[in-house]
């Protein structure tokens, strides 16, 4: 468990969090003190939150950590963040924090077939509201002319019981899930670091982008 914490944690030092504009979004759609602002689900020691609240460190609201019991333990035998809250939970069973403004996952969904990531996110849109965001920091495949190297990343989860997906491969997952995509946001790595961003049909959030 330590090594694969450890695994997880390479490629989030030195980057900012993700390619969508965190201080932006909770800036127009703002939390009070005792709301929560962001849920990282599965995400393992907190380094996406830290990484978070560094780029944007005015962002109100509270930050929670979620992960398997063995992974909180761990984290918390490291040390946590103050601003961290921790709740040990797999994200198959249900999601106990309702109306967060962010339900984050980094690095999820492509190690699960099709299946299991719709139980995820089934358990994820019961807990939300009409301000709700699920962003999912993953690959984004090109639905023609794929690369060789991502073509092989694809092949390389397949074998792991996974997946990488293309953006209409998201968007059906999500569709079958009850939830809209409404933007995919890429940084300067194009595909191989993007993040999705689904909402539910009635969604009253500003949306940017």
């Amino acid at each position: 468990m330590k090594s694969f914490n450890t695994g997880m944690r390479v490629g989030k030092i030195g980057r900012r969090a993700s390619a969508f504009p965190f201080g932006d979004v909770l800036e127009l759609d703002p939390c009070q003190e005792d709301e929560v602002a962001i849920v990282d689900v599965g995400g393992g020691r907190g380094q996406s939150l830290e990484t978070i609240r560094e780029d944007w460190p005015l962002l109100k609201g509270r930050f929670v950590l979620q992960d398997l019991p063995d992974v909180i333990k761990d984290a918390e035998a490291k040390g946590v963040p103050e601003f961290i809250e921790t709740c040990p939970l797999s994200f198959f069973d249900k999601q106990p924090v309702s109306g967060a403004r962010i339900y984050y996952f980094r690095r999820i969904f492509h190690c699960w077939t099709n299946e299991k990531s719709r139980q995820i996110l089934e358990n994820t849109k019961a807990a939300m509201d009409e301000y709700s965001r699920v962003l999912i920091a993953d690959m984004v495949l090109p639905d023609i002319n794929c690369p060789r190297d991502l073509a092989m990343q694809d092949l390389n989860m397949m074998s792991l019981g996974g997946m990488e997906r293309s953006e209409s491969d998201w968007r059906r997952l999500l569709e079958s899930a009850g939830l809209s995509l409404r933007k995919v946001w890429l940084n300067e790595d194009g595909p191989k670091h993007a993040v999705l961003e689904a909402v539910l049909p009635g969604f009253k959030g500003h949306r940017l982008g």
